[in-house]
């Protein structure tokens, strides 16, 4: 099979699984948040050392946080990637996936907006255009009267800050997503054993299996991402992330029958004309 259909393949099994998420942690609503995330770092790390070991790049690992600059960063996107995590979950568990989903669909173009803020690039006019017209999108909520998608814009913010640090740390998927989880471990070990209540209700096998698979669903697509980018162009990519917050909308629907109220239908309506435009000008700038 050629290179590029493996990294389609793989790109689409990782926004998948992403697009899923939602109705697997609302299997855990019954656990707190901030506890569900320790967990998650706690079994990431678990896991990607694992992965690290067998592929002998540990030692390669713990040597780049021996430059300040790089630990840092490190830790920023550690503590950024945590809060994202947490609030994300959250919303899931309090009846905001659609609101969440939200924050995917802008994240493109937050990422556009912090490219000109940290690494000077430069919008055309036509991605300005989208821009605006996502930000129309978000006002149109405040006329409506729905308010401020608060979830929606930090899940989109944060994710797209913890991208920018990821570019500016430039280390593999498994290598910085051990050392962030490294960075978390204590402070999740910590917080899940004063949290942790011996009642048969909310630590059940089944929750505790649940919370265990949880890092392995951290890691995989993760790794299927980073293995996509590899071998598709970044168009490609970019296309393709939208099956992402798309399953989490659905899901967000039909399966956990949350309300899509008009005011959250107008305002992606705008959003997915700018990503429309915004996608179309991408597309045309990788043939020309």
């Amino acid at each position: 099979m050629p290179e590029h259909y493996k990294g389609v393949i793989a790109a689409c099994f990782a926004f998948t699984v992403w697009g899923f998420f939602p109705l697997y942690w609302n299997w855990l609503a019954q656990i707190d948040a901030t506890t569900i995330v320790m967990h998650r770092v706690v079994w990431s790390f678990f896991f990607v050392f694992l992965i690290v070991l067998i592929r002998k790049r540990l030692r390669r690992a713990f040597s780049a946080i021996r430059d300040l600059r790089t630990a840092l960063l490190i830790a920023a996107s550690a503590v950024v990637i945590a809060l994202n995590w947490g609030v994300f979950i959250w919303a899931v568990a309090n009846g905001y996936t659609i609101e969440a989903s939200l924050g995917y669909f802008i994240n493109p173009l937050i990422s556009v907006l912090l490219g000109v803020v940290f690494f000077k690039d430069r919008l055309s006019r036509v991605s300005v255009v989208a821009v605006l017209i996502a930000f129309t999108g978000v006002l149109s909520l405040l006329v409506t009267g729905y308010g401020l998608p608060y979830i929606g814009l930090f899940v989109a913010v944060s994710f797209g800050i913890y991208g920018v640090l990821k570019k500016l740390t430039e280390m593999s998927a498994d290598q910085s997503l051990l050392l962030e989880s490294a960075i978390l471990l204590i402070p999740a070990l910590i917080v899940i054993m004063i949290g942790f209540k011996p009642r048969a209700d909310l630590y059940t096998p089944h929750h505790l299996i649940l919370l265990i698979c949880g890092g392995l669903l951290t890691l995989l697509p993760l790794m299927a991402f980073s293995f996509a980018a590899q071998r598709i162009t970044l168009s490609s990519l970019g296309m393709l992330q939208y099956i992402g917050p798309s399953i989490q909308l659905l899901v967000g629907i039909t399966l956990l029958g949350e309300t899509w109220s008009l005011p959250l239908k107008l305002c992606f309506t705008f959003i997915w004309i700018a990503l429309s435009i915004f996608s179309v000008e991408q597309l045309r700038k990788r043939g020309t």
